[in-house]
């Protein structure tokens, strides 16, 4: 009869471990908490030499596009350099964890934090954030089509070249 019962109990351990791992594995990233993001889903703006891609963005000529159902942690500072955001059309999460971009190219390279049309960006912020544009760029850029939801209990400084801290 223990035996039986101890088989019973392991048999309803392992169901209960199945269902977790099943659920898990089958959750959208960007509805994961940011705790949950992988190493390669970590953008370090410090970072001179990133890598070419990671999970849920790519990196191209100073640009990191923010890809459609991406849930991403952007942390360290750019530097004064032109390492910027852009979120791609879809639904993605970005956390900014004491990140900081600032953008001192005056040649046109666009906003420290923009998204394209079609974008629905949910913005984390956890402990202390800076996005400064250029002379032409705002903080964050919301061209018409595109949605922005801030949340968490940081705090962000969003500055334009022109004083503006949003676009669009």
């Amino acid at each position: 009869m223990r035996t039986i019962l101890l088989k019973q109990r392991k048999t309803g351990f392992q169901c209960l471990a199945l269902l977790m791992l099943l659920a898990t594995a089958f959750t959208p990233a960007f509805l994961l908490p940011a705790w949950a993001a992988s190493s390669d889903a970590v953008i370090d703006l410090a970072d001179t030499n990133p890598a070419a891609e990671g999970d849920g963005w790519i990196y191209s000529n100073g640009l990191y596009t923010i890809q459609d159902g991406a849930n991403v942690t952007v942390t360290g500072s750019n530097g004064g350099s032109t390492r910027r955001i852009e979120v791609a059309a879809g639904a993605a999460a970005v956390t900014l964890d004491n990140a900081s971009i600032y953008i001192t190219d005056t040649s046109g390279s666009g906003a420290p934090v923009s998204l394209q049309n079609g974008a629905n960006l949910t913005l984390t912020l956890a402990g202390e954030s800076a996005l400064t544009g250029n002379l032409f760029y705002a903080g964050i850029y919301v061209p018409s089509g595109a949605a922005l939801t801030v949340t968490g209990s940081g705090k962000l400084i969003a500055r334009g070249g022109d004083s503006d801290s949003c676009g669009g």
